[in-house]
């Protein structure tokens, strides 16, 4: 059991670490120059039927409610805690790497989200070109995937996950296509940081 609180406790502040020198990245490529629009027929249809409104208080208690619930459930025990961190990292370095791959310019009329713990690792205004793929729409799924003591945790936790992408494209925040990839990325994050920990216990 030390052994595994050991590992628990030097993977989290390796989490922290990572964390911190991402939201430096993010600020760095949300100023970069030649960024590319996307045509997204969804997101115009959308705009048309429904105005565009800040939804950031809502995205922020519905994705912050998911988080600190996986947090509860993750904190049980090391393993659980130790896939936690392993998820996290992984979406951390992959996000990073297709942010820089993908240089794409925020949607037409996109309402900047208020998010105050993302701008505790920014330190700056608002992003709008961290696009693909959605950081939002992954950690929620992300969360889907660790809440699997029931099964009715889960399809709850993926039903949230659909209100908050469709809050997010309301807001005009993303383009469609970073909301709907990020699940699939999450599931292969999942998998590989479930391998991780069944290593490292």
């Amino acid at each position: 059991t030390g052994y595994r609180l050991f590992l628990a406790g030097a993977w989290t502040a390796s989490f922290i670490v990572m964390a911190v020198a991402y939201g430096q990245l993010l600020v760095f490529l949300d100023s970069r120059e030649g960024l590319v629009t996307m045509h997204d027929p969804v997101l115009l249809w959308l705009r048309n039927v429904v105005p565009r409104r800040d939804m950031s208080l809502p995205i922020g208690l519905l994705l912050y409610s998911l988080l600190g619930a996986t947090v509860c459930v993750s904190v049980r025990t090391p393993r659980q805690w130790l896939l936690l961190m392993h998820c996290s990292m992984l979406f951390l370095v992959v996000r990073s790497v297709l942010l820089y791959v993908t240089p794409l310019q925020s949607p037409e009329g996109i309402i900047p989200l208020s998010d105050p713990l993302a701008s505790l690792f920014t330190r700056t205004r608002p992003l709008e070109n961290d696009l693909f793929f959605s950081g939002h729409s992954a950690v929620a799924f992300m969360c889907a995937c660790l809440l699997n003591e029931r099964a009715w945790h889960r399809a709850l936790a993926v039903s949230l996950w659909g209100v908050l992408v469709l809050m997010m494209l309301q807001q005009g925040i993303h383009y469609t296509a970073d909301c709907l990839v990020a699940p699939f990325i999450m599931i292969t994050l999942y998998q590989f940081a479930l391998q991780i920990s069944d290593l490292c216990i």
